[in-house]
C-alpha cells in the first residue's frame, strides 16, 4: 500500500482522566472504490401495486446512478410480502422487470435467514449499504413481535466483523394506512456508521427527488474510497464501550471517537483507496464540563439517534443496549464533575 504525509489531515486530540477523546475531520474524499455490497430490501404486498413499478424500474435505478454503481455489478434483492424472495439484479435487471405487487401481507421473517446467508459467507470484510422500504404495517402479531428480535439477533452475530450503512425508507402510497415504524427500525440495528434514519416519502414525490433523497443516505459514508483510520497499535475505539481496536471506519465530516494508551511513540493514517496518509496530531483542549457538550455535539447527535430506535425496537437486548449506553455517560459525566471538585 502506498503511503504517503498529508497534512490536510488531522487528528485532535482531547484530554479527559480515562484517556483521550479524538476529533478527526474528513472535508474530502477521493472515490474510485466499489467493492461494497448493496441490498434492497422492498414490500412487495398489494397496497405497492401502483408504487412498486415506480421504485424498482425508476428510483432504484436512478439512485444506483448516483451512486455510480457499476452497471454490471448486481446487487442483493430481497422482496417481502406472502412469501420472501432473493435475487440477484443488476441495474438493467430494474429496468426491465415487469413483476407485480401482489401480495396480501408483509411477511417479514423470512427476510434475516437471507440476510444471513448474504452477510455470514467465511472471511467476509465487504461492507454494505442496506436500504429497506415498505409502506404497510405488518398486521400478524407474531410476526410483528419477531421481527426486531431477529434483527437483534442477527446484529449481534455479525456485529464488528464489517461495516454496514443501514437506511430505512418509510414509503406513504395511501391515507389509511401507515408504514410499519417498527419492522423499519428492527433493520436499522445492523448499522455501524454513523447515523441510520427513517426518511419519509411520499409516493406523489418525483422519482428523481425521491431517488436524490435516499443517495444523502448514503454519500458520506466513506464506502466510496474506504475510509478507514489506523493506528500503529490497539488503541482506538468508536465509542467508549466498544473495544480496542487498530483501525476503525470512518465517514466524510467530523469523526468523534475515543483514544487510549496513547504516548509519543502513537501514529495514525487514513486509508483512502489503496493509498495511506499519514495523519498531524494536535493537542486539544481538555474535556471539562463547560466544553464536552460542544466537542462532542455531533457524537451526542449520533447516540441520541440510535437510542430513539433502539426505544421503538423496545426488545429485552435493545433495553440492554440502552442501558449500557446511558451508564457510560453518566460514569463520563460523573468523572468530570470530580476532576472538576479537584480543580
Amino acid at each position: 500500500m502506498e503511503i504517503e504525509n498529508e497534512n490536510d489531515y488531522t487528528i485532535t486530540l482531547h484530554p479527559y482522566k480515562g484517556g483521550y477523546i479524538a476529533e478527526a475531520n474528513i472535508e474530502k474524499s477521493q472515490s474510485g472504490f466499489n467493492d461494497y455490497e448493496l441490498v434492497f430490501i422492498v414490500d412487495r404486498s398489494g397496497s405497492m401495486c401502483d408504487s412498486y413499478p415506480i421504485l424498482i424500474n425508476k428510483i432504484i435505478p436512478y439512485l444506483l446512478d448516483k451512486l455510480k454503481f457499476p452497471e454490471n455489478k448486481k446487487t442483493h434483492f430481497i422482496t417481502f410480502e406472502d412469501y420472501v424472495d432473493y435475487r440477484m439484479f443488476t441495474k438493467n435487471d430494474f429496468l426491465n422487470c415487469k413483476e407485480p405487487a401482489p401480495g396480501a401481507i408483509e411477511k417479514m421473517t423470512d427476510v434475516f435467514p437471507k440476510l444471513r446467508q448474504i452477510f455470514i459467507p467465511k472471511n467476509q470484510k465487504t461492507p454494505f449499504r442496506i436500504l429497506t422500504l415498505s409502506d404497510g404495517e405488518i398486521v400478524v402479531a407474531e410476526e410483528r413481535k419477531q421481527v426486531p428480535i431477529l434483527a437483534s439477533e442477527l446484529s449481534t452475530e455479525i456485529r464488528g466483523k464489517f461495516r454496514i450503512n443501514s437506511q430505512a425508507i418509510r414509503y406513504f402510497t395511501s391515507t389509511y394506512a401507515n408504514p410499519d415504524t417498527l419492522a423499519l427500525a428492527s433493520v436499522l440495528q445492523l448499522n455501524t456508521i454513523k447515523e441510520a434514519t427513517l426518511l419519509d416519502i411520499q409516493c406523489s414525490e418525483s422519482f428523481e427527488s425521491a431517488g436524490d433523497r435516499i443517495y444523502e443516505l448514503f454519500k458520506n459514508d466513506g464506502f466510496d474510497c474506504n475510509l478507514m483510520l489506523k493506528a500503529n497499535k490497539e488503541c482506538i475505539k468508536s465509542n467508549p464501550w466498544n473495544e480496542l481496536k487498530e483501525e476503525i471506519p470512518l465517514f466524510i465530516g467530523k469523526n468523534i471517537f475515543w483514544i487510549d494508551n496513547y504516548d509519543d511513540k502513537t501514529e495514525f493514517s487514513i486509508k483512502m483507496n489503496e493509498k495511506e496518509i499519514k495523519m498531524k496530531v494536535i493537542k486539544g483542549e481538555e474535556i471539562n464540563m463547560g466544553n464536552y457538550g460542544i466537542i462532542l455535539a455531533s457524537k451526542i447527535s449520533e447516540i441520541i439517534n440510535k437510542l430513539k430506535i433502539l426505544k421503538i425496537v423496545d426488545s429485552q437486548k435493545a433495553k440492554e443496549e440502552i442501558e449500557s449506553i446511558i451508564n457510560n455517560f453518566k460514569k463520563f459525566e460523573e468523572s468530570l464533575e470530580k476532576n472538576k471538585k479537584k480543580i
